[in-house]
């Protein structure tokens, strides 16, 4: 296929899983070099790492906007969630502090994991829109995924039977490497609470599955699992009410 590939933009978290079976159906992951491959100018941080998954194989990929990055190497978390955090203030200045200070270290949190665990070189980016009242943020890799990360940890050793298992692991703590002190609150568990207390939708995709979590009445965070177009790497998702 040559030419440029339109792609809507993302709404909804639970949308994400179309949308990036959309991406897939146009045969996106088959490598032929000198193919032209764009997206809408509206285009979030998944298409972004898709694209430079693409470049690294030797595809000719367009300039996309919208997302934020490369993130490359640990030092680019800081400058990712500066940016990040001065969008929020852009697109919604009457938000809380506490809203934006959250989306800020969610961000850092997030663009440490791909440097720390996706092994996915410049394929990271962060994107952050408006919907409505609400601010979605999104950081995607093309990595190894979380499955694999988690393996990597010794102190899951033989706990892991598969993916959606995966994540529930690295959601209890964060995921490194080497063990970590009991206490260690960092990454993706942060992340999660950070969405629960404000009241939010929170979502993974990696490998064949999405799992999601959104704060129902009462307080609840279910927890919803589906089977999806696979993906390489992670894409973690925020959707954050911003009164």
């Amino acid at each position: 296929m040559a030419g440029p590939l339109a792609l809507p933009p993302l709404g909804s978290l639970a949308e994400l899983p179309g949308f990036l079976g959309q991406v897939s159906a146009h045969g996106a992951w088959t490598p032929v070099p000198g193919r032209a491959w764009t997206s809408a100018a509206t285009a979030s941080a998944p298409v972004r790492s898709l694209a430079a998954l693409l470049a690294s194989r030797g595809e000719r990929v367009h300039a996309l906007d919208g997302a934020e990055g490369p993130i490359a190497a640990a030092s680019d978390a800081d400058a990712i969630s500066r940016r990040i955090g001065d969008r929020a203030r852009g697109l919604h200045p009457s938000s809380p502090s506490r809203i934006l200070d959250g989306l800020v270290a969610a961000a850092r949190e997030l663009a440490a994991n791909v440097t720390d665990h996706a092994r996915a070189g410049a394929t990271g980016f962060a994107s952050l829109t408006r919907d409505s009242s609400d601010l979605l943020l999104l950081v995607s890799d093309c990595g190894i995924g979380i499955e694999r990360s988690v393996r990597a940890n010794p102190d899951f050793a033989g706990r892991v039977t598969d993916t959606a298992g995966a994540v529930a692991l690295a959601l209890q703590r964060a995921i490194t490497p080497e063990p970590l002190p009991s206490s260690s609150a960092t990454g993706l568990p942060f992340v999660s609470e950070f969405c629960r207390s404000a009241g939010g939708e929170f979502a993974i995709v990696t490998g064949g599955i999405s799992w999601r979590r959104r704060v129902a009445a009462g307080g609840a965070f279910p927890i919803f699992v589906e089977s999806v177009d696979p993906w390489q790497g992670t894409i973690v998702a925020l959707r954050i009410p911003a009164p």
